[in-house]
């Protein structure tokens, strides 16, 4: 009998979506689909035995065996629609404790309809054509059970066509399977309760079949709703962090309004490509661990997105803004490097810079000057004006030097008042020229304070070093030490300058 073919067909249909779901369960949506499966393998399996029954009793036993998944198909159908959209976690046990209390007290009504009759008020077994077929009275519970299922199933409607309107391009066509799959319940109980069926038979199995196909096909080959729930869920949407979500086929599966705020070439048609795809709107992330995007600098940050069982399921990919943090270690690294006073490179800067131009030369070859230079009697500055006039004074000294050197050369405040020169591709001659028109510039100029001019000079002791041999900076201090000494015992405001070396 082929009617009869077709509802074992459904019912095993049931069992072996129940069993593939079963190794699925990771994915949002698979355990109440799981239990939907289970539910229509005994709505089918019941019918089977309800149209082979020759008692009332057998009608009804077979009827109760249906009712296990007649009275449970709506909530577990909403409950496979909330899940797949919003994710497994988000429904409580609570809620599906709730929404299976009215079903289980449907069945316990079935199965004991003889002492009640509130399901069905009378079982009368007709013969139609060559099946038999009850009549049935119906009593309020089953108009109770009738309206609670639909509104299920209305519910499920209302969650997945929300979802879809939401939902990226690429979400869609499962969403759209999901939205369909939830509709062909309607189909069959409007043609059975209309009385168009062949023979008054029930034909919603068959109906529960084809939406198993459905939602098993939106569940399990549209692998973008194993991270579609963390898509939609707002706290993402509203995170600082700019976020990308990449599936296990390394397709974009979502990004929040922060990563679309920093790449707006980013839309929603993006979501679904390989990221390889995509170098046009956004970089290769895995290439980096900081990433500047229109002045701003951000920390790439990797992580392993993992389904309950702990399996891989995505890659998450978070941009966070480090602009002020980056500016202030630029910050404190020019401070650690620069005289606060003068603005001028400090003692370890200009150390740092002698060391490379000293391994430069140990290379290259070439010629390079080294100065130090101390103000004569500075100590009468402060004693007599006041250590507010004495940095006044080192400031003023800073200002007139630069304004005489390249943009190359370096001068640095070496500490108190003594400052140092470094001087590139310069032999004895440029040297003394540069550093003689340095000291005649801060003699001609003094500081001028509160209308009276403080007169300040300087001694000046420059080595150069020649030639490729490596040398030790140290001693380039050293010997140019010992010119500024001889300076000063000269008579001090002059250039002493030791005889080249190589």
């Amino acid at each position: 009998m082929a009617y009869a073919g077709a509802l074992l067909f459904g019912g095993l249909l049931g069992l072996a979506f129940a069993a593939f779901s079963f190794t699925r369960l990771h994915v949002p949506g698979a355990t109440p689909f799981l239990f939907g499966s289970l539910a229509n393998a005994c709505y089918a399996l019941g019918s089977l035995a309800e149209i082979q029954a020759q008692t009332t009793g057998e009608v009804l036993n077979a009827l109760t065996v249906e009712y296990l998944g007649i009275a449970t198909i709506g909530p577990l159908l909403y409950l496979t629609a909330i899940s797949s959209v919003q994710g497994s976690g988000t429904v409580s046990r609570l809620r599906v404790a709730l929404l299976m209390i009215l079903p289980a007290l449907i069945v316990v009504l079935v199965a004991t309809n003889d002492v009640h009759h509130l399901i069905y008020t009378s079982v009368i077994l007709e013969k139609n054509g060559p099946f038999t077929v009850p009549v049935l009275g119906k009593g309020p519970f089953y108009l109770l059970n009738l309206i609670y299922m639909n509104c299920c199933i209305l519910l499920a409607l209302l969650s997945t066509s929300r979802a879809a309107l939401r939902a990226p391009r690429a979400h869609r066509t499962p969403l759209l399977l999901l939205l369909g799959g939830s509709l062909i319940p309607w189909a069959g109980m409007a043609v059975y309760q209309l009385g168009l069926s062949p023979y008054g038979l029930d034909i919603a199995p068959f109906g529960l079949a084809l939406t198993g196909v459905v939602l098993s096909v939106a569940l399990f080959r549209f692998r973008l709703f194993d991270v579609t729930p963390l898509v939609l869920d707002q706290v993402f949407e509203n995170m600082l962090e700019a976020v990308l979500i990449e599936d296990v086929k390394h397709r974009v599966a979502g990004f929040n309004r922060s990563f679309s705020t920093i790449f707006p070439a980013m839309t929603t048609r993006q979501v679904g490509q390989a990221l390889t795809e995509l170098s046009g709107e956004i970089p290769l992330l895995a290439d980096l661990s900081t990433l500047k995007v229109g002045g701003q600098v951000y920390q790439v940050d990797q992580s392993v997105l993992r389904n309950k069982q702990g399996q891989p399921d995505g890659t998450i990919w978070m941009l966070t803004n480090i602009t002020e943090r980056e500016m202030l270690a630029e910050k404190l690294t020019l401070l650690a490097r620069t005289d606060e006073l003068t603005k001028l490179p400090n003692r370890r800067a200009f150390l740092e810079r002698l060391k490379s131009e000293a391994d430069r030369r140990g290379r290259y070859g070439g010629t390079l000057a080294v100065a130090l230079i101390d103000l004569d009697f500075f100590k009468k500055v402060n004693d007599s004006w006041g250590h507010d006039v004495g940095d006044a004074m080192l400031q003023h000294v800073a200002e007139l030097w630069t304004g005489c050197l390249r943009s190359s050369d370096v001068l640095a405040r070496y500490g108190g008042e003594e400052f140092t020169v470094l001087m590139t591709e310069t032999d004895a001659d440029a040297a003394d020229g540069v550093l003689q028109r340095m000291r005649s510039q801060l003699e001609a100029t003094p500081l001028v304070h509160h209308g009276q001019p403080i007169p300040q000079t300087a001694s000046f002791g420059v080595v150069t070093v020649q030639g490729t041999s490596t040398g030790d900076p140290g001693d380039w201090l050293r010997r140019a030490d010992l010119a500024l000494y001889e300076a000063k015992e000269k008579g001090r405001n002059r250039v002493v300058h030791e005889k080249p070396q190589t």
